[in-house]
């Protein structure tokens, strides 16, 4: 108690250093943390770390973090894109965010509206695109095929890059007649395929005549479905594009799974693993793959057995072993998801941002609820440079 008096005293002095409150920014004690960010020596790079904090910190706010989502720091607002109480509106705003780190949080947010979603995956950035097929809570294929989807949205995703989504589209019966005449004249004969067999082609005489321009091609040039799975695939091009619609897919047979958990090329047996009707015994193989993403996917699947899920709770790999404890607890039922400690709970990443001060989301999250937030609730935003930002942030701290 005492250590702390000191520690809070020191804080809250004038004559302390940017270097020692920078330590004592990352103080336990909170209210050692609020003297730092109250104190005028404390740099704009210690704000924003404390910014950051509060951004992370589940208690925050709906409208503390619409706040912070405008802020000029990418890293504060790369927080609010991962923090699991953040509203969908927020969300559909940063993802239009500048930064693709941002992006690529709202694309794995299980908040983001589907509209949003099918929006960033024609996003400029590859790996902002990836995130948004891999997003556990609304997959882009379950999207695709299912016919709850509102026709506007499978308007959007017939212009997807990857064929087996338009495929999808093309075989949905809500997609409407004029999607339908689009994805007639598609490229890949596959796709084309589907929209042949689609229950509303008989209605549409202009689609049928796309196809039936097509018929010889399509004879002449198909590939069946075995001959896609037999193809070997080393790159992310066309084979690469059917082999992951096939895998995703919720009416892919176990054979076909257990065929493609085989594959050489690992991106493909991750998707095996994303597959919720993916069997019990080809999660049992896939457990003992070299590649630590497939054994994380194993680790988080519902149909992973429980001897499988407490090897891979012993796995070399923290995140797998974090995967796999999560999984047990909550399949046991003893406790509620969101009270698993937060060690079990919460899936250890780093802030590729480039922020002097990441996080390590295996630790508990600690808040400046009086300085940071009352600071946040009337900081201008945005901010034009970080000198601005430091002196605007120590002139709100002081009034504190």
């Amino acid at each position: 108690m005492e250590t702390n008096l000191v520690e809070t005293a020191i804080a809250a002095s004038t004559n302390a250093s940017a270097e020692v409150l920078a330590k004592l920014a990352k103080n336990e004690n909170e209210e050692v943390r609020i003297e730092v960010a109250r104190n005028k020596n404390t740099s704009a790079d210690i704000l924003t770390y404390l910014l950051v904090e509060t951004a992370s910190d589940k208690r925050t706010s709906a409208e503390v973090l619409t706040k912070l989502s405008k802020n000029a720091n990418a890293s504060v607002r790369w927080a609010v894109a991962r923090n699991p109480n953040t509203p969908e509106e927020v969300l559909a705003n940063l993802a239009k965010d500048k930064e693709n780190e941002v992006r690529k949080q709202v694309a794995n947010h299980p908040n983001t509206p589907i509209e949003t979603l099918v929006i960033l995956t024609t996003d400029e950035d590859p790996l902002v695109r990836w995130e948004v097929v891999n997003n556990r809570n609304t997959p882009l294929v379950k999207i695709a095929e299912d016919i709850s989807t509102p026709a506007k949205v499978l308007a959007l995703l017939s212009n997807n890059e990857q064929s087996f989504i338009r495929g999808l589209v093309a075989k949905n019966p809500n997609t409407p007649e004029d999607v339908l005449a689009y994805l007639a004249k598609d490229k890949e004969s596959f796709v084309r395929e589907a929209v042949a067999g689609n229950k509303n082609i008989p209605l549409n005489p202009i689609i049928s005549n796309n196809l039936i321009s097509n018929i010889t091609e399509t004879n002449q040039n198909r590939n069946t479905f075995d001959d896609v799975l037999n193809q070997k695939t080393d790159d992310f091009g066309d084979v690469f594009d059917k082999k992951r619609g096939i895998a995703m897919s919720s009416s892919t047979s176990a054979e076909v799974l257990a065929k493609l958990s085989k594959d050489g090329f690992y991106p493909i047996r991750h998707f095996v693993t994303l597959n919720r009707n993916t069997p019990t015994d080809v999660l049992a193989e896939l457990a003992n793959d070299e590649i630590k993403l497939i054994r994380r996917g194993v680790a988080r699947h519902p149909n992973t057995s429980t001897d499988v899920l407490e090897k891979l709770a012993k796995d070399k790999e923290r995140e797998v072993r974090a995967e796999a404890t999560y999984n047990i607890v909550s399949r046991n039922n003893k406790v509620a998801p969101e009270q698993v400690q937060p060690e079990v709970q919460q899936k250890p990443t780093t802030n590729r941002i480039g922020n002097a001060f990441p996080h390590d989301n295996s630790v508990p999250q600690k808040t400046v609820r009086s300085a940071a937030l009352q600071a946040v609730n009337n900081m201008p935003s945005p901010l034009e440079n970080n000198e601005t930002q430091k002196q605007q942030n120590h002139s709100i701290s002081h009034k504190l």
